[in-house]
C-alpha cells in the first residue's frame, strides 16, 4: 500500500517551463518513514493508494477517492517516478482518471464537453483553467476540502492545490467544468 500525505503547508515548486507555483506539500509514507514525493521511487506494482489530508499536525482525514482516480495516481507514480514516461502532464492525468484515450490539447473538445463551472462541484470532477475560451492552461481533479489534484506541466510531479492558487499560478481567468463525452 502507498499512503500519500497532503500537508496543510504550502511549498513553492518550479515547473519544467520555469513557472513558479505554490502547492500543498505531498509526502509518501514508505517503509516506516516519510519521503518527499519528489524523492519517492515508485515500486513497479502499487496495489493500493490511500490519500490522507493533514489539516493540522494532529488532525488528519482519510480522503475517499473514486477508483478511477486512484488508478490514475498509481499509473502516474509508476510511469513518472519509475522514469518510464517523463512527458506525463495534467491532461494525460485527467484523461487517465476518466479512462479516456491519451490525446493532445488541440483535440480536447473531441473528448471533453466543457461548460461553465458551477458554484459547487462533486468530488472527482475535472476542471480546465483557461484564458478566453480556447487557451487551455491546466487540468485538475477536485478531491474535496477545496483541493484539486493534478500534475504540474509536462515533466512535473503530482500537485495538490487550491483553485485560487492555480488560477494565480497559471494566470488563468476562467474555470470550466469538463465532462467526458
Amino acid at each position: 500500500m502507498c499512503l500519500l500525505l497532503i500537508s496543510f503547508r504550502n511549498e513553492v515548486v518550479m515547473t519544467a517551463d520555469g513557472l513558479s507555483m505554490v502547492v500543498k506539500r505531498v509526502l509518501v509514507y514508505e517503509k516506516d518513514r516519510l519521503v518527499e514525493l519528489r524523492n519517492f521511487e515508485s515500486p513497479p506494482q502499487i496495489r493500493e493508494i490511500r490519500v490522507r489530508l493533514v489539516l493540522f499536525s494532529w488532525i488528519t482525514i482519510l480522503l475517499s477517492l473514486e477508483t478511477k482516480l486512484t488508478k490514475a495516481i498509481s499509473s502516474f507514480l509508476r510511469e513518472y517516478h519509475g522514469k518510464v514516461n517523463l512527458s506525463y502532464d495534467c491532461y494525460a492525468f485527467a484523461n487517465s482518471a476518466k479512462e479516456l484515450p491519451s490525446h493532445k490539447v488541440p483535440l480536447l473538445r473531441m473528448f471533453w464537453s466543457i461548460s461553465p463551472k458551477p458554484k459547487r462541484i462533486k468530488r472527482g470532477s475535472v476542471i480546465f483553467l483557461c484564458s478566453g475560451t480556447n487557451n487551455f492552461h491546466h487540468a485538475a481533479i477536485y478531491i474535496g476540502f477545496g483541493l484539486y489534484i493534478s500534475v504540474y506541466g509536462a515533466g512535473g510531479d503530482l500537485e495538490v492545490s487550491t483553485l485560487h492558487r492555480m488560477l494565480h499560478d497559471f494566470r488563468a481567468t476562467k474555470v470550466f467544468l469538463a465532462t467526458p463525452k
